[in-house]
């Protein structure tokens, strides 16, 4: 975004995600050096993450544990581009950065030996994409009173012209979600009772029998 402030409120975070907020502030250095003020997380689990911890429910702990200890090491002195980069190799030096970089390195191979690699060119590999979902954490999905809607805009065209008219109906749904929604397989979607708006995204699901958190989304 290409916006400049003239001071910056956050809550802790991962060190990537406040340095590119940082940078939303005095952001072409046009002025001295302003404010930045990170507050501190309120730690809290997930429920599709049993025995971890996150920050504000989004960040995980250690790495932003380790931004936290960093900055208010350096508390009240400016910060610098170059100062952000070797911070970052502190933080990829501890334990958690080797086992990160292990877990990216596997699931890198994961993905490759997956969706990449394969020994007949033109066998069908449609069983993938519920793989594909699950590797990224979520899918998509329309509310129950878009149904006929969704329908419609798929009669509309044929084919791909058809669900790409379609596709405004579809929101982001995350993984954790999925077990509440149906699949319906005549539209081939899966379709959920929730609450959805423009501004806030998902914010409920409507089942009696879980609980649904937005946070989840992150």
């Amino acid at each position: 975004m290409d916006v400049d402030f003239d001071v910056l409120f956050t809550a802790a975070a991962d060190l990537e995600a406040l340095a590119q907020r940082f940078g939303r502030a005095n952001r072409i250095a046009a002025r001295p050096p302003t404010d930045v003020i990170v507050h501190a997380a309120r730690y809290t689990p997930r429920q599709n993450a049993p025995g971890k911890w996150f920050a504000d429910g989004i960040y995980p702990q250690a790495p932003t544990q380790a931004a936290w200890r960093i900055l208010t090491a350096h508390d009240g002195q400016p910060v610098d581009e170059n100062d952000i980069t070797g911070w970052l190799n502190q933080i990829y030096a501890t334990d958690w950065g080797t086992a990160w970089r292990k877990d990216v390195l596997f699931h890198r191979d994961q993905f490759a030996a997956t969706f990449l690699d394969f020994t007949y060119p033109f066998d069908s590999r449609d069983d993938l994409a519920e793989r594909f979902d699950e590797l990224f954490d979520g899918t998509e999905a329309i509310l129950t009173e878009d149904r006929s809607s969704y329908a419609a805009a798929l009669d509309q065209a044929r084919g791909r012209a058809g669900r790409l008219l379609a596709d405004d109906y579809l929101i982001p749904l995350p993984a954790s979600a999925v077990p509440r929604a149906r699949y319906d397989t005549e539209l081939k979607v899966y379709v959920i009772d929730g609450a959805y708006s423009s501004e806030h995204g998902l914010t409920a699901v409507r089942d009696p029998g879980a609980t649904y958190r937005k946070e989840e989304l992150a």
